[in-house]
């Protein structure tokens, strides 16, 4: 007979060590297997909350229970990605036949796929978070149109942040920050994002991608005609006023970033895009 229990870590720490003390008396029974399924770090995190103390060898504790382990390999992010896309239908949008009349569309599919992959693993994110956040862009997307300038990046990105780093997300969106503190904010907190090294492969690298995703966000924050927008950059010499801190971000390369940025056809701003995740735009 074989036991399967799984998530036992997610379980109140007295539980879960209780739970452990009773299936002990189990274990000199022959033909029962019991097989648990947890994160043992976070299972090594409840004995010592349970005992009140972190000096408490919780590893050699759970030797007690577990005869053998056996660890799952690391997720393939870009399958799960893929998975993910076409689970939640996200095609209906992004490959619509009214997005396909438009290039500056498609390569929204891969953006989307490549960005959340990118994410999730630059980011450590479980897959189960990566499902949040595939769960709601489909949600959000529900009320927007498919002619809709949509960043599948830009939109990951702020997504992210609604859920996992709010005090950011907050700022972006009651407009708190300056565009040299929004740069500051983000090379001080997202620097784990950018690539220093190329693939070679790819002529599309993950330094690159972010750069390009601060630029556009940087002018879509600027946008935002509740609020009074500053003179970032000088369309005749195609020179940014904003100081990025050179050690991470070249100059010449935000340059680039904020003449991308106000490429757009829409002046396309970022309070749209905070209606959209908050669910207040209705079409």
């Amino acid at each position: 007979m074989v036991f399967i229990i799984d998530e036992l870590d997610r379980c109140r720490p007295d539980y879960a060590v209780r739970m452990l003390e009773v299936l002990k008396h189990f274990f000199v029974v022959r033909n029962i297997v019991f097989v648990c399924a947890v994160d043992k770090k976070h299972l090594e995190d409840s004995i010592c909350g349970f005992y009140g103390s972190e000096k408490i060898n919780a590893a050699e504790y759970l030797r007690r229970f577990f005869e053998l382990e056996i660890n799952l390999p690391s997720p393939d992010y870009p399958k799960f990605c893929e998975h993910l896309y076409e689970y939640y239908q996200l095609a209906e949008f992004f490959e619509s036949q009214e997005r396909k009349q438009y290039s500056i569309f498609r390569n929204n599919p891969e953006d989307f796929k490549w960005f959340l992959s990118s994410l999730g693993v630059k980011k450590g994110l479980s897959l189960r978070q990566l499902e949040r956040i595939t769960a709601f862009t489909k949600l959000s997307l529900r009320n927007t149109g498919a002619r809709t300038y949509y960043y599948p990046t830009l939109s990951l990105f702020v997504t992210y942040l609604r859920f996992f780093d709010y005090q950011f997300y907050a700022a972006l969106k009651d407009h708190k920050w300056s565009c040299q503190e929004l740069l500051d904010a983000f090379q001080t907190g997202y620097l784990k994002l950018l690539d220093r090294k190329p693939n070679q492969y790819n002529s599309r690298s993950d330094h690159e991608a972010m750069i390009l995703l601060l630029g556009k966000l940087i002018v879509s924050y600027n946008n935002d005609r509740e609020t009074r927008s500053e003179n970032i950059y000088d369309s005749t010499t195609k020179k940014t006023n904003l100081s990025p801190n050179e050690s991470q971000i070249k100059k010449e390369e935000l340059d680039r970033a904020i003449e991308y940025g106000n490429h757009g056809h829409d002046d396309y701003e970022l309070s749209w895009l905070f209606r959209v995740l908050e669910l207040l735009r209705i079409s």
